[in-house]
């Protein structure tokens, strides 16, 4: 494992405060068919305002270009290539038991990073965040974590809802 960084400036957009507390790179060059198609998350719920969310992101093993301006609205998480940023809160049309339609509301993440490359490999990176409520921001039914290349063919994400203690 590599510690590539640790606890970020807070950064507060669209309702919420959040800042990244670990970003580690765990393996490379790891065969894209053993990489899971969109990131896998966690979250834990610490109070009505606060949340700990924990990702495991396979980004590819590639040359990446720095975000463009306009979009560095988050948090660099290495040397301006790859940043977690916030959209904003949607809803997301999931596929349920029975093929039952479910349209929960979601606090939107991206992992960003920006190559036009076709990866064979990636590499993987632990990411640990915190986010905290504004008064006056709404809760939601889970998060939306994807990660974001500027080829929207290679989007990819995970919906991640907490489980009420008792289950």
């Amino acid at each position: 494992m590599e510690k590539i960084m640790q606890n970020t400036p807070v950064v507060a957009v669209e309702g919420i405060e959040f800042l990244c507390e670990t970003f580690e790179l765990l393996n490379y060059k790891i065969p894209t068919k053993q990489v899971a198609n969109g990131p896998l998350v966690n979250i834990e719920v610490v109070d009505e305002t606060n949340y700990i969310v924990t990702i495991l992101a396979f980004l590819p093993d590639v040359a990446l270009r720095p975000i463009p301006e306009q979009r560095r609205t988050g948090i660099s998480l290495l040397n301006d290539k790859i940043y977690l940023t916030y959209g904003g809160v949607k809803k997301v049309s999931l596929v349920g038991e029975k093929f039952k339609h479910n349209e929960p509301l979601c606090r939107n993440f991206f992992i960003e990073y920006d190559s036009d490359i076709k990866a064979e490999n990636y590499n993987s990176y632990y990411i640990k965040f915190k986010y905290h409520l504004l008064a006056g921001t709404e809760n939601v039914d889970g998060i939306l974590v994807r990660d974001r290349n500027d080829d929207p063919e290679t989007d990819r994400g995970t919906v991640t809802i907490p489980v009420k203690s008792g289950y």
